[in-house]
């Protein structure tokens, strides 16, 4: 449907499809901006994929890597990134998640930047949001600095006037990093499907 739509090699590193596939996003993170999203919108009279909203830039300062990884809401007008912080020490690996409204053709952020617990939690290489993006299930792996061992963990939040406030965490019983597995988040926001990669 429509003509291709091209990135930025080699910095393509996610895509987004919205529950109605009507609009995509494309994650860069390796672009020169600090990372980028872009998101494209079917027009049904022209055929194409349109990009015309303003797409979502990082911070300059180098490996910000915005865009590493997204969800939708199930209508695409809400969008939860990965990126990195640019506040921290490029050799510490601290991670955050964003989540965006579309108003218009601009992209505002919802609420504060979500982190980690510490400077070894790597917070969101799995990201999932219900249908109407009220509720975000976060994937975070927190490398125990005793051990080395990562343990992983699933993180639920919920939106309350502009807030987002952690109302659960899930510790699966089985060994389990989330940086290499997936989540699913229900329509509703109340069952949650975590994909386990084997040991």
């Amino acid at each position: 449907m429509g003509e291709d739509t091209l990135g930025v090699e080699p910095s393509l590193s996610s895509i987004m499809l919205s529950r109605d596939g009507m609009r995509f996003a494309l994650g860069e993170p390796d672009s020169p901006n600090g990372g980028q999203v872009r998101v494209f919108s079917f027009d049904y009279t022209s055929q194409v994929w349109d990009d015309s909203a303003s797409p979502l830039n990082g911070n300059t300062v180098e490996g910000h890597l915005l865009g590493s990884r997204l969800s939708f809401s199930g209508d695409g007008k809400r969008l939860a990134v990965t990126a990195r912080d640019e506040s921290d020490d490029y050799d510490n690996k601290v991670w955050i998640v964003k989540v965006f409204v579309e108003l218009g053709a601009e992209w505002f952020q919802i609420g504060d930047d979500i982190f980690g617990s510490g400077t070894n939690d790597l917070i969101g290489p799995s990201l999932t949001l219900s249908e109407d993006g009220k509720k975000l299930g976060i994937g975070s792996v927190e490398i125990n600095e005793s051990t080395e061992d990562e343990e992983g963990r699933i993180r639920v939040f919920v939106e309350k006037l502009k807030c987002w406030l952690e109302v659960e965490q899930i510790n699966p019983e089985t060994s389990y990093t989330n940086k290499d597995g997936y989540i699913s988040m229900s329509k509703e926001g109340t069952r949650l499907t975590i994909g386990i990669p084997p040991s």
